[in-house]
């Protein structure tokens, strides 16, 4: 009976430094070539075989966001990586733990098969008995040495990068036996209540391990593959939900230190903080746009037999309920954003309140004192004549000029207007002369 442990792990390519993979430039034939020279650098490793078209490759790798932790390119459309690991028993306690090991054997046979929308590695080894021997085994864990082995052994390769896809979404034992003689093939779900880890078992008409693997290779692997798909999709959105959420709990926290400035440093850095958590948001939404779009997909490719005992785990990640509350986190967002708007706008008026009024001050004080000392008031106006120095006699009327007024009382001269303050003093002003008109030629001929 083989014993049967399945897993997703790949041989991705290791990032040229900080500028990345040239996919313009891979060469897919090269890496394989890469992989074989890996995996030849390990004495643990015999029989080791590639086959397949070295220069396919799908569609399928890392997403433009960065926000998976591991690397999935290249992914091959057709390939079969075959080899046998030999790992000593006494290394199984230090990659289970404080499990221990129902493996009950050293070399394991190991195939990682690159065909669907994701690789699944299948890890199979020979045990004694049949159905009524399969609670004695347990070849999940199988697929956790070879794992941690691999991982150990090539995290120093320059080029080749070993990754996994977990931790151990696939919780099942399976086991493969011989078809009775004049029986159809069958599968059971022998699962126990409780018991963990699922177990299934298998018949086939197949004479040898290796004929008995092709055959359940073929029966399950797109089911397997389409499964791990999901597993990749629901992993990632699960990340962009905790990017999304972080940030928005982040954003509802206080500032660390008190006061005007901190406060003003807290607010000013709020809208790059803001416009990360929509960015993170926008790409939950797409994410789920395109898992909604690929389990629509495996529903309808009829290559993923809906009868096979590992279908219900697709159902199991499709009917996954977590859900974000993408339309609570926006309102939150607008909120906080009118929040920040709002104190940027009580802060300008603030601002331009003080600087109104020390303008307003300032201008008022430079016109007050700028302006009086650049112009001293003036003193009072007074006449010519009224001003004229007392030596000075007044004019002589020409014979044209109106005569005075003998009647008239002689008027006294206006007192001046007191000199202004810081002027020199006026001297006093003589009284004017009373003048008498002369007498007319034209009277004095008629006396004559």
């Amino acid at each position: 009976m083989q014993a049967v442990g399945i897993g997703c792990i790949w041989f991705a390519r290791r990032a040229d430094g900080d500028d990345g993979i040239d996919v313009a430039q891979f060469i897919p034939s090269s890496h394989v070539a890469d992989i074989r020279g890996a995996l030849e650098s390990l004495d643990s490793v015999t029989n080791l075989r590639i086959e397949g078209n070295e220069d396919s490759l799908t569609g399928v790798w890392g997403l433009e966001d960065d926000t998976e932790d591991q690397t999935f390119f290249p992914m091959f459309a057709s390939l079969v990586v075959h080899f046998d690991l030999l790992v000593p028993l006494r290394s199984h306690e230090k990659y289970l733990g404080s499990r221990l090991s129902a493996a009950e054997v050293e070399t394991f046979h190991v195939r990682v098969v690159y065909e669907g929308s994701m690789p699944v590695a299948y890890v199979h080894y020979t045990v004694p008995g049949g159905e009524d021997k399969v609670y004695d085994h347990s070849p999940s864990t199988a697929v956790v040495v070879v794992r941690k082995f691999l991982e150990e052994k090539l995290r120093g390769h320059p080029v080749v990068l070993f990754q996994m896809l977990g931790p151990s979404p696939c919780h099942v034992d399976a086991f493969i036996g011989e078809t009775p003689a004049g029986a159809s093939d069958e599968a059971k779900d022998l699962s126990l209540v409780g018991g963990g880890y699922r177990t299934f078992y298998f018949t086939s008409g197949a004479k040898t391990a290796e004929a008995q693997i092709d055959d359940f290779v073929q029966e399950h692997q797109e089911v397997l593959a389409a499964f791990y798909m999901l597993v990749r999709l629901r992993n990632h959105a699960r990340a962009l939900r905790a990017a999304v959420t972080d940030g928005a709990l982040d954003l509802l926290q206080a500032p660390e230190r008190s006061g005007r400035w901190a406060t003003f440093q807290h607010w000013r850095g709020y809208r790059e903080r803001i416009d990360a958590v929509f960015e993170a948001l926008l790409h939950e939404k797409l994410n789920r746009v395109a898992q909604d779009r690929t389990e629509a997909e495996i529903r309808e490719d009829e290559q993923v037999d809906s009868s096979s005992l590992f279908y219900p785990f697709i159902e199991r990640e499709v009917s996954d309920p977590t859900k974000m509350p993408d339309e609570d986190i926006r309102e939150l967002l607008v909120m906080l954003e009118e929040r920040r708007r709002g104190y940027f706008e009580n802060a300008a008026t603030l601002a331009s309140g003080l600087v109104g009024g020390i303008l307003g001050a300032t201008l008022g004080a430079f016109l007050t004192f700028g302006l009086g000392d650049r112009n001293p008031s003036k003193p009072g106006v007074t006449s010519a004549v009224t001003n004229a120095p007392a030596s000075v006699s007044a004019p002589a009327l020409s014979p044209s000029s109106p005569a005075p007024n003998p009647a008239a009382a002689p008027t006294e001269a206006a007192a001046p207007d007191p000199p202004a303050t810081g002027a020199a003093p006026v001297p006093p002003r003589a009284p004017a002369p009373i003048l008498h008109p002369a007498p007319k030629a034209n009277s004095v001929l008629k006396n004559e």
